[in-house]
């Protein structure tokens, strides 16, 4: 009987070890910003609110994706973002997204980590290159995760001249950065 008994256990022991996390049917990876989501959906993720709250001209969906911090020291969001709005001159119709991966820097005081993704987006005329980069982990600091910066391109516009890599704004594209 305790032989039985000893082998019932094992096999449930096995089993509950084999099957991970998700015993209590819980998926900790669809939870956004948290330690078990992927830096790549929450990239994609927040890259598909960022066009939704374009096409749909939602000032404050695209208010509400940014850190806290960066809206506290960004003066000028809401003319840039209304120039964005004005710069961005159709709805998508076909839209690609693609993970530019990630970074983070880890000190005595915890762990900052970044995600970036790009959009394509298109419709019968036109077509526009978006990029987003994302906070996802500030351990000093909650208030810095979420978006830091959104930049659009017309990609039928060229550069007229070289490009800087400063915080100024190019001349074929709009930054929403603080």
């Amino acid at each position: 009987m305790k032989r039985l008994l000893c082998i019932v256990l094992s096999l449930l022991f096995v089993t509950f070890s084999l099957t991970g996390c998700n015993i209590l049917g819980g998926d900790l990876k669809a939870l956004p910003y948290s330690f078990f989501a992927s830096s790549e959906k929450i990239a994609t993720d927040t890259m598909k609110k960022v066009v939704k709250a374009f096409d749909n001209r939602d000032k404050e969906m695209i208010k509400s994706l940014f850190a806290k911090e960066v809206l506290k020291k960004y003066k000028n969001f809401d003319k840039d973002l209304d120039k964005a709005f004005k710069y961005y001159t159709i709805k998508s119709e076909k839209v690609d997204y693609d993970w530019a991966g990630d970074s983070d820097s880890t000190d005595d005081n915890g762990t900052v980590a970044y995600t970036d993704c790009l959009a394509t987006l298109k419709d019968k005329n036109d077509t526009f290159i978006f990029g987003v980069n994302v906070c996802y982990q500030d351990d000093t600091n909650e208030l810095n995760e979420g978006v830091w910066c959104i930049y659009l391109q017309n990609k039928k516009l060229e550069p007229t001249k070289e490009s800087k890599i400063d915080d100024s704004e190019p001349d074929y594209g709009i930054y929403l950065n603080r």
